[in-house]
């Protein structure tokens, strides 16, 4: 069995064919049907194929058998998060955080400030720092700058130091990007354009160096390398990157980490004036699993541009409808 479980994790994370890996775990799961390691494998691999309920079922079976491996909790409850089934995620980040109650990049109180900020509650958020241990100086402050950034207090953000948990979501803060964002809507044009030089100069030499292979990493870098351009004034060479990003991880093969690649796009159109694109774009995405609903494009002030479009108003009135309310 443990074979079979390293060539199925070999074909998902290596090789990334994701159709050979599901049929090499579930022979696996054939062979031990009580593994829970193997059940979490064919529930990571669901969820990459976009079988999101399969996902689910398949992690919650691993968490009956092992209930107290935290990151098996934070990835229930993150797929509940992009399924938009919002209380059964807070359930599961609860759970989390009893049973490992520090900040960390699987942690508790990320998981939470993510799923705040796609209910659009900033008072949940505010909770949240309260809550959060006083030692964790960094997600604090963290925490704050992007309170801030929804309240449109931009320097008040930068003072914080920039760190945004802003979408396109990702389990690292990238702190350059955030600050030359904010940079950018507070007015700082010297500051906006040394950072954004120093973002496209940053990812030009991280795509130099990267394999093809390395997709995430690289999809990572064209989008910073699509921010640095747009930021630059550059929008032919930003929608470019952002486009190659993109195409790097896409939605098509991938249903999980594809979502990424459409948020990236989707900002860096919003930042260039392509509007239309950008209302597309977030059409798409509202209607698939992912972190984004009307609450939290309501809340974001990238949306501020199109506020007034028919199209963009239409979207977020048909959307709102189907939200639970949080």
């Amino acid at each position: 069995m443990e074979t079979r479980l390293a060539e199925g994790f070999v074909l998902y994370r290596l090789d990334r064919d994701f159709e050979a890996a599901l049929e090499v775990l579930l022979d696996a799961d054939g062979r031990t049907p009580g593994d829970a390691s193997v059940q979490e494998a064919i529930g990571y691999v669901h969820r990459r194929l976009g079988h999101w309920d399969e996902a689910i079922d398949r992690r919650e079976r691993a968490a009956r058998l092992e209930p107290r491996r935290p990151g098996l909790l934070f990835s229930i409850g993150h797929t509940y998060h992009l399924m938009r089934r919002y209380e059964l995620a807070e359930e599961w980040f609860h759970r989390l955080t009893v049973l490992a109650p520090r900040p960390g990049p699987n942690g508790p109180f990320e998981a939470r400030a993510d799923l705040y900020s796609s209910l659009g509650d900033t008072a949940a958020l505010r909770a949240l720092i309260a809550e959060t241990p006083s030692d964790a100086l960094e997600l604090r402050s963290t925490l704050r700058a992007t309170l801030a950034y929804y309240g449109r207090r931009y320097d008040e953000a930068l003072a914080e130091g920039g760190r945004l948990r802003i979408w396109p979501f990702a389990r690292e803060v990238d702190e350059t990007a955030g600050r030359a964002l904010l940079s950018h809507l507070a007015g700082r044009e010297a500051e906006r354009d040394s950072i954004a030089r120093e973002l496209r100069e940053s990812a030009e030499e991280e795509l130099r160096r990267r394999a093809p292979e390395e997709i995430n990493a690289r999809a990572r870098a064209y989008a910073r390398l699509a921010l640095g351009q747009a930021l630059g004034g550059n929008a032919d060479q930003a929608l470019r990157a952002a486009r190659a990003s993109r195409a790097t991880l896409s939605l098509d093969v991938d249903a999980y980490s594809g979502r990424y690649g459409e948020q990236r796009l989707a900002a860096v159109s919003l930042l260039v004036g392509n509007d239309q694109e950008s209302i597309d774009l977030l059409a798409e995405l509202l209607r698939r699993p992912n972190e984004l609903t009307p609450r939290l494009l309501q809340l974001d002030p990238r949306l501020d541009p199109v506020r007034g479009d028919p199209r963009f108003v239409a979207l977020l009135a048909e959307r709102t409808e189907r939200l639970p309310p949080g």
